[in-house]
Formats: C-alpha cells, structure tokens, sequence
C-alpha cells in the first residue's frame, strides 16, 4: 500500500503524533510526508491534501483530536461558535474520521497517544507546578507566582535563553525533553486548553488546571470536556485572584480520572483498513 500522510506542521502535538505513528504506518507498505504549515492518504488535519483528495475522488482519512469534533456527542461549551464549528467540521473535509480525545464520545473516536518517553517512565512527585502559558507574557503572571512563596513554579516561558532560578521560579526555555522531565516529576500542571499536554498529564495522573486561550473554539470545547472529568477550567490567568485561583486548585480534591493511552498498533489497523476503502462506501 502507498501511504501519503499529510501533517499541519503548525503545533506540537501534530509532529510529535507523526514521529510515533511513522513506525507503524510504513509496516503497512510506503510512507510519503508533506508536512504543511508554517514551515490511500491520511490526513492530520491538512487543508491542502483534503482538497486535493476530494476535487479528485480519492478517498482519505481524517487522523487526528480534530476528526472527534465530527461528533455530536463531543463535548462542547455552552455557547457555540458557528465560526469554530464550520472550521472543525469543514476545514479539513475527508471521506474517513478517526478521532482522538479523552473519551470514547463515538464509536470513531479513540485515546490519546501517549509519547513513549512517558509510556515507558515512572511518574514522581517532587512537589513543583510545571507552567506553560505561552499566550501570556512574563509580567501579566510573575506576581501572582511570587505571591505563592511556598510553591516552587517550574515556568516555560518563550524568549527563554537558559535554565535561572529566581526564588521560587526557574525559568525555562521551550525544550520538549526539559518540558516532560519537568512534567514527569512535577505534582500539577498550569496549561492552556490544548489536547495533547493535558492528556499526557492526566495519563500521568498529575493535577490538571486548564486556561484555555481565548478566541480559540478549539480550546474551549476541550475545556469543556476537562469540565465533564472534574478537571478545574479557569477563563483568564490574568485576573486580581490568579493566585487564590492556584491556591484553592491546589486544595480541592483530586479529580479522579486517568487517562487511558492509544494502542497505536489496533488504532492504525482500523486506520488502514478505512483508507483501503472506496470513496463511495465512506461514511463522513
């Protein structure tokens, strides 16, 4: 079988997907990339192939946390965005979906996939809060982690040269293998409203406080579903009460939930399977 596998090269959770399925999908037969972005066909959500594929006939599948959203029973927030959901619905259109999110909303969706580096570690607690808010600036947040003394922040922060501490801050810069070291061992993590991070730190069993950008449809409809698991979902960091809002996220109990992780090998066998389908037996 020939291969085309199409990936949005404009987010981390999109690269680090492909590197881990790529060992998979060539057991099937010949792999071709096209990575688009700023820098049988499957399609991570690639605006480009799934034209290409529809103006001639071609079937093709939409793999990705993406392709959930063509479910009704996927979680969404209160107010709808019918901007937001004719992008998700119609930006990447394919015959095939096999969607990716916490739960099993429809019978085409499945887990996360879990970067092995956690698959294969043993999670820790050494008692710091692993930050990455990358849509907020260094001066909107600093005073309210200075004003937590007892919390040690590990704080990945853009612009970032080197590791420096600065009282009960140490500064990163963005490095996938500082980021999960630091979220293997950290006891929570602040984040945005993003799929793959928040799922790799529910798989771990780490605390979860989830801000999701505002203006991306995307991220509140998964923090609308973080609401559904118990996870705490605030609308803004930058607010007088940032600080309490750590401090009593950290107080409150533990919502139970644990991630289950994708089997890679079962998942691309369905995958596969679809994509040797002919167009007109697709269900879209």
């Amino acid at each position: 079988m020939q291969i085309f596998y199409a990936v949005q090269a404009t987010g981390n959770g999109h690269i680090s997907r492909a590197r881990q399925l790529m060992p998979y999908l060539q057991q099937y037969g010949e792999v071709d990339v096209f990575l688009s972005g700023a820098n049988a066909i499957i399609n991570d959500f690639d605006f480009i192939t799934a034209k290409a594929c529809a103006s001639r006939g071609i079937p093709s599948v939409q793999f990705g946390h993406q392709a959930s959203f063509m479910s009704a029973h996927t979680p969404r927030p209160q107010t709808r965005s019918l901007v937001g959901e004719l992008i998700l619905r119609q930006y990447a259109p394919a015959t095939h979906y096999v969607g990716l999110h916490f739960l099993p909303y429809d019978s085409f969706i499945f887990p996360p996939v879990i970067k092995p580096f956690f698959l294969q570690a043993q999670p820790q607690d050494q008692g710091h809060i692993t930050v990455y808010l990358p849509a907020y600036q260094q001066h909107c947040l600093e005073s309210h982690f200075r004003s937590l003394p007892d919390i040690h922040f590990h704080w990945f922060l853009p612009g970032t040269k080197g590791i420096v501490r600065q009282g009960n801050i140490t500064f990163y810069p963005i490095s996938e293998e500082g980021f999960n070291r630091s979220l293997l061992h950290c006891h929570g993590l602040i984040t945005g409203g993003g799929f793959e991070t928040p799922a790799e730190a529910l798989y771990l069993g780490k605390r979860l406080l989830s801000i999701p950008i505002r203006g991306q449809y995307e991220q509140r409809c998964n923090a609308a579903a973080l609401e559904q698991l118990g996870i705490t979902v605030l609308e803004d960091a930058d607010t007088p009460h940032f600080a309490q809002d750590i401090r009593h996220w950290l107080n409150k109990p533990q919502a139970p939930y644990r991630q289950q992780a994708n089997d890679i090998g079962h998942t691309l066998e369905h995958v596969v399977s679809l994509a040797a389908q002919p167009a007109r037996d697709a269900v879209a």
